[in-house]
């Protein structure tokens, strides 16, 4: 726990999101304003070097929502590094990461929220079904296999 800032920061590493970006967001807000947290939250977009309107589209709502805030990369350095910059950005207490592209929804927070009350420092998830593209899916398969052999990784995802 952090201290002094929001109660939740939520990261939105994003890519090209433009289609998606806005519904994402606000999404998100709705289902924070359902769990009873209608202002003590940060949205952390970190836009990793779009080359379409997506940091347009979250500058708009930043302006009608000063919990929005935009960061952006000078080039793409990847999604471990969005999140990372995320991270550093963020003041909440619980910190939340979320891929951009909209399947992802705050709604199951509540199960995340509770494990932590019960001590636990990081609670993970991963989506069940995925609507990525064949190779999406082969590359994060091919990567999980490795991890799990290379590294001994015990867990669903490298991720």
């Amino acid at each position: 726990m952090r201290g002094g800032g929001p109660k939740y920061s939520i990261i939105l590493p994003v890519y090209n999101e433009e289609a998606v970006v806005v519904s994402t967001i606000k999404t998100g807000i709705h289902d924070l304003h359902a769990l009873g947290n209608d202002s003590d939250y940060e949205i952390i977009v970190v836009d990793n070097a779009s080359t379409d309107q997506t940091a347009a589209r979250v500058n708009e709502l930043s302006i009608q929502n000063p919990q929005i805030k935009l960061v952006q990369h000078p080039s793409n350095l990847g999604y471990s590094m969005s999140n990372l910059t995320g991270f550093h950005e963020s003041n909440g207490d619980v910190i939340v990461t979320m891929d951009g592209d909209g399947q992802l929804t705050l709604r199951d927070l509540p199960k995340f929220l509770s494990q932590i009350e019960q001590g636990n420092n990081v609670v993970y998830g991963w989506r069940k079904v995925r609507n990525d593209t064949v190779i999406r899916i082969l590359v994060s398969y091919c990567l999980n296999f490795l991890a799990r052999i290379l590294l001994g990784w015990p867990y669903h995802d490298i991720n």
